[in-house]
């Protein structure tokens, strides 16, 4: 007998209709979920301040796959090590994105976070989160 597979569910932070431009201080995620029926959406409230919280909340909701704008290193590698895969660095319309994530073409540079080009984003004092660090390694965008 084969495994039923679970559909994925991903988590995008918002704000205002848009992706939340931090995920740290996050105010609200849209849950949306691939099933026979079509893509089932919800509203998460996420709790304000402390972002393991928020990374807890979203992995008790089954999320696998996390979409967001900024998102801190600590706060990065502590969704990686809890399975969830994160999509950083991302801007635009909250549909825009969900249309481009349904197409499979949401890595396209044109979602990039301003600041954000030619694999180097957010640079500070001559480092960038693309530079070598303890645990998973930010993602190009």
């Amino acid at each position: 007998m084969e495994p039923l597979l679970q559909p994925m569910c991903i988590a995008i932070t918002t704000w205002n209709g848009r992706v939340a431009p931090v995920f740290d201080v996050a105010g609200s995620a849209e849950l949306c979920q691939h099933s026979p029926a079509g893509l089932k959406r919800q509203v998460l409230p996420l709790p304000a301040g402390n972002g393991l919280e928020k990374l807890a909340l979203l992995r008790r909701q089954g999320v696998r796959l996390l979409i967001c704008g900024a998102i801190s290193r600590p706060l990065y590698q502590a969704a990686c090590a809890q399975g969830i895969e994160v999509i950083p660095f991302v801007a635009g319309a909250l549909e825009d994105i969900l249309h481009d994530w349904q197409q499979g073409c949401l890595q396209q540079r044109a979602r990039t976070m301003p600041g954000c080009r030619r694999g180097r984003c957010c640079q500070r004092r001559g480092r960038t989160l693309t530079s070598p660090a303890a645990g998973p390694e930010m993602p190009e965008p």
